[in-house]
């Protein structure tokens, strides 16, 4: 099972840039145009994946991580606009533009959702290389962690050692002493001496990994 076309593919799938990827099968979908205002100002944005209570979107300006702002969609019906506020927590600079994953405090309207083409799920990951340290709860033994991505719900990382599907988990991260998210094992997959794990989240979202405490959105 650990070494499954399956699980390869889903690796491999991982591995590769969300952008580059993404970028030919984005280009024959629905194009989300909207608005950020930030610090008083909008600012033009692109929306390359809009799902659940996230947002991926494009802009000229880099908004730093942290930063509160409101999303403006612009309605099929004139004059009409629709707004979500939420907290950027994660960025990314591509061909000149900047990237930003948005966590918004309600979910995005039907009419502006836009699935990513290789995985249409209800949530967004996003890439990154953190640390962390896991506390199992049946023996309170510890691991260390490398996080490849998060979404809302979830978390991807590697292991030194393997575990049982189903095994339930506390982590604390590296950036963010003090800080600690609680979920369980789903998949785990054997990658060379190391293990890729697949997780959801009980307690805590996944945008911890940013080092944001965002815990009512």
């Amino acid at each position: 099972m650990l070494n499954s076309a399956r699980f390869q593919i889903l690796h491999n799938s991982l591995s590769k840039s969300r952008v580059s990827s993404a970028s030919t099968a984005l280009s024959h979908r629905k194009r989300i145009s909207a608005f950020i205002s930030v610090d008083g100002s909008r600012v033009e944005a692109n929306v390359l994946e809009a799902a659940g209570y996230d947002l991926l979107a494009s802009t000229r300006l880099h908004i730093p991580t942290g930063k509160n702002i409101e999303v403006i969609f612009l309605s099929a019906v004139p004059m009409v606009e629709v707004s979500a506020s939420g907290i950027v927590h994660w960025t990314q600079k591509t061909d000149g533009f900047h990237e930003s994953g948005i966590a918004l405090g309600r979910p995005v309207p039907n009419e502006f959702l836009v699935a990513h083409p290789s995985c249409e799920r209800n949530s967004i990951r996003y890439q990154c290389s953190a640390g962390a340290v896991i506390t199992w709860n049946d023996d309170q033994m510890k691991s260390q962690a490398r996080i490849l991505n998060y979404s809302r719900h979830g978390l991807c990382f590697q292991l030194g050692n393997t575990v049982p599907v189903g095994s339930k988990f506390s982590m604390s991260f590296e950036h963010t002493p003090g800080s600690s998210i609680d979920g369980t094992i789903r998949w785990i997959v054997g990658q060379g001496d190391v293990y890729l794990v697949g997780s959801s989240l009980q307690r805590g979202f996944g945008y911890h990994v940013s080092g944001l405490e965002i815990s009512d959105l």
